[in-house]
């Protein structure tokens, strides 16, 4: 539902200061630059600075603008501001009722930019159930699925680390009592794909020793209960919502073959002649 102007106008202040705080954080990086591993630095400068701090700040001077609906005005803000800024819109667009062209592109470009943002954004605004209130959010902006998709759509997950103190980390978005083995920890993850083969790499590009717990799980699912289709990083990315059914897909040793055919086809894109 729209909110009327006081509500709206106090929504945008809110969102103003929490981009401020990200960019005040990001003008501090370097400060702090000493006390983290170089692992910690990189992922901490690609969440907040994709571009400088003054064309961040200049695009914050529009804010507004994306309250009104204004596509441009939309991409021009989470192209420029930090990555992790871009779940904080995102959420704000959906409590603020914006029509759902508009909110498809915020959300949308939010998490293609990075996964990270929008989970934070959801735990921050809908502490007591951040799953429900992402599915909610997906589920309003109306996403279609892909045209060319049949009725009935098999999809893959694979992942890595299925550990509890992993599960209890992330214990917010999984139900009481659903930390107690790999696969049903994977099933309540939210990214999909329709390439098996990308899954097989998700299970298999962190492993360290032949003890790490590692899946790749396959389910069948009606259409229409893929929420978000995006194939923007060449990985055919579906979110669906804990897909009924969902089976072990494979062994060990055929999830390294698909990773490495994965592997191997972005080695030939990147040395192939432009």
């Amino acid at each position: 539902m729209e909110l009327n102007k006081s509500n709206r106008d106090r929504l945008i202040s809110e969102l103003k200061q929490e981009i401020n705080d990200d960019l005040v954080q990001l003008k501090h990086l370097d400060m702090h630059a000493k006390d983290m591993t170089k692992k910690q630095f990189a992922k901490m400068k690609r969440q907040l600075a994709p571009q400088a701090v003054g064309a961040a700040s200049i695009a914050l001077q529009h804010i507004e603008a994306i309250f009104a609906g204004d596509l441009d005005a939309i991409s021009l803000l989470l192209s420029t501001l930090p990555e992790q800024s871009g779940g904080k819109i995102a959420v704000a667009m959906y409590r603020a009722g914006l029509p759902d062209e508009a909110l498809r592109r915020g959300l949308g470009s939010a998490w293609d930019l990075g996964h990270n943002s929008v989970l934070d954004a959801c735990e921050a605004h809908f502490p007591d159930d951040p799953r429900h209130g992402f599915f909610r959010m997906f589920g309003s902006a109306k996403f279609p699925p892909p045209p060319e998709l049949p009725e009935t759509v098999q999809i893959w997950r694979g992942a890595a680390g299925l550990t509890n103190s992993i599960a209890r980390r992330h214990g917010a978005w999984m139900a009481s009592g659903d930390h107690k083995d790999p696969k049903t920890i994977a099933i309540h993850g939210l990214s999909w794909t329709l390439d098996r083969d990308i899954a097989c790499w998700f299970a298999m590009r962190g492993l360290d020793s032949e003890k790490d717990s590692v899946c790749v799980l396959s389910a069948t699912v009606p259409r229409q209960k893929i929420v978000y289709y995006s194939n923007d990083r060449d990985e055919q990315e579906v979110i669906v919502d804990r897909p009924a059914g969902a089976a072990v897909d494979g062994t060990q040793a055929d999830w390294k073959a698909g990773h490495q055919r994965v592997m191997l086809a972005r080695k030939r894109e990147l040395t192939a002649p432009a």
